[in-house]
C-alpha cells in the first residue's frame, strides 16, 4: 500500500488550509464530548452528515494526545494506540483519513509519504465514551500541522468530522452543536458552532464506567439497523430542533433543571430507538439503569443532577461543582459501577509543533517493535 494519493477535492474543501514551515513532527491533544442532545443517525454516510442536529459538552478530563510525523517517502502507515500497533479495518481508517491531508498537501505542491502515528487514549477506548471523537480531532489537529499547514478551527472541525461525525465537536471546547445542511446543489454538509465557552458554566461531568470493554455492535451498523426498522425513527427526526433550541436556551441562563429534562429526554429517546430496532440493539446495561434511578432519587431530595447515556452502558452526569461528591458517593454506592471520573468543562484543541520527532523518527519505526494484541472484533464507527 503506497501512501502518495491524488487529489481529492471532492472530499474536504480546499479553503481554510494555508502552507506553513513544515516540523519534524506534531502533537495534538483534544478532549471527549457527550452530546446533550443527540444525533442518532446520517443523512451522508460516506461524508458522515448527521441525520439531526446535536449539541455537547467537552469534557476536559477525557483526553486523547496524538503525534504525527510524516515521511518523504512512499510506504505503509505505522499506527499505534495506547502501546498496540492498530491494523486491519480500524489502521486502514486512519490511513484513509491521513491520505486526505496527503491530497490538500499534494495540492499545496507539498508532496508528503508515510505517516507514523502514536496515539494514547487516557480514558477507555470504544466503550461509549466518544473515543472516537478526540482521537480523530487530535488525529486532524497534528497531522495537518506535521504536513507543514495550519488551519481554523472551523477547518479543522469539518476535516475531524469525515473521520467521525462527533469528533467535529471535539475540535471546539465548551458547548458546541453540529447540525446538518443542504448545499444549494443538494447535497448535504453540517456545520458546528459554539454555543458557549468552556468558562461560561463550571458544571461537573461524572463520568460513571459500568463496562470499559469494547461494545458488542458499533455506532455505525447501529444507526443504520436503527434507522431501517424502529418505528420511532421518523418521530425522532421531526423532534431535534425543538431540544437543541430549549438546550440552547438553558445553556444561555445556566439553568441546570432545565437542561436536566432535555438531556435526559434526549438520552431516552436514542435508547428507546435501539431497543425497538429489529433484532434489538441493547447498550445499556442493569447498572446503568440504576445509576438513572439514583440520579432521579437525588434530585427528588433536593440535589440537582441529570444523566446522559451515548451508545454504551456508560452513564455521564452532570452536577454543580459544590454537590460533586455527594453525587459521585451515591454513583459509586450502585453495585456494579466500576469507577466514577469527574471532570470539569474542558477547552478545545491544542497542537504543539517538534523540531525533532519525540516519538522517534519514522525509519526505525516497525510493527515489530509495539505490542501486537488481536484487533477486537468491533469498536466505534461514528
Amino acid at each position: 500500500m503506497t501512501r502518495w494519493c491524488k487529489p481529492m477535492a471532492q472530499e474536504i474543501p480546499l479553503e481554510g488550509f494555508e502552507p506553513i514551515d513544515r516540523p519534524a513532527a506534531a502533537t495534538a491533544r483534544a478532549c471527549s464530548n457527550v452530546a446533550l442532545v443527540k444525533y442518532w443517525g446520517k443523512v451522508d454516510e460516506q461524508r458522515r452528515v448527521p441525520a439531526t442536529g446535536s449539541l455537547s459538552v467537552t469534557l476536559g478530563g477525557l483526553t486523547t494526545e496524538t503525534t504525527v510525523a510524516f515521511s518523504d517517502r512512499e510506504g505503509p502507515d505505522l499506527v499505534v494506540l495506547d502501546g498496540r500497533h492498530i491494523g486491519g479495518r480500524e489502521g486502514a481508517r486512519v490511513s484513509i483519513f491521513l491520505d486526505m491531508i496527503r491530497s490538500v498537501s499534494l495540492l499545496h505542491r507539498l508532496p508528503i509519504g508515510a505517516a507514523s502515528v502514536r496515539s494514547a487514549n487516557y480514558f477507555p477506548t470504544a466503550a461509549g465514551l466518544a473515543s472516537s471523537a478526540s482521537g480523530f480531532a487530535a488525529l486532524a489537529g497534528a497531522a495537518v500541522r506535521a504536513a507543514g499547514m495550519k488551519a481554523s478551527f472551523d477547518t479543522l472541525s469539518n476535516l475531524a468530522r469525515l473521520g467521525s461525525a462527533s469528533a467535529a465537536r471535539s475540535v471546539h471546547g465548551g458547548f458546541v452543536e453540529l447540525v446538518p445542511f443542504k448545499r444549494e446543489n443538494g447535497s448535504w454538509d453540517a456545520r458546528t458552532s459554539p454555543v458557549a465557552s468552556e468558562n461560561h458554566w463550571d458544571l461537573r461531568v461524572l463520568v460513571s464506567v459500568v463496562d470499559a470493554g469494547y461494545k458488542p455492535l458499533g455506532s455505525t451498523p447501529a444507526m443504520a439497523r436503527t434507522a431501517a426498522t424502529s418505528p420511532y425513527y421518523d418521530g425522532w427526526l421531526g423532534s431535534w430542533g425543538k431540544d437543541l433550541a430549549e438546550a440552547h436556551e438553558a445553556i444561555a441562563a445556566r439553568d441546570l433543571e432545565r437542561l436536566a429534562s432535555i438531556v435526559e429526554h434526549s438520552a431516552l429517546k436514542l435508547h428507546a430507538l435501539t431497543m425497538t430496532s429489529r433484532p434489538p440493539v441493547q447498550f445499556l446495561r442493569g447498572p446503568s439503569i440504576e445509576l438513572m434511578h439514583t440520579v432521579w432519587d437525588l434530585r427528588s431530595s433536593g440535589t440537582l443532577c441529570a444523566f446522559t447515556a451515548d451508545a454504551g452502558p456508560n452513564i455521564k452526569v452532570l452536577c454543580s461543582p459544590s454537590d460533586e461528591e455527594r453525587v459521585r458517593a451515591a454513583l459509586m454506592s450502585v453495585n456494579g459501577v466500576q469507577s466514577v471520573q469527574a471532570t470539569a468543562v474542558g477547552g478545545p484543541i491544542d497542537v504543539v509543533a517538534h523540531d525533532v520527532d519525540p516519538a522517534g523518527s519514522w525509519r526505525t519505526m516497525s510493527a515489530d517493535n509495539v505490542e501486537k494484541d488481536a484487533e477486537p472484533s468491533s469498536s466505534e464507527r461514528d
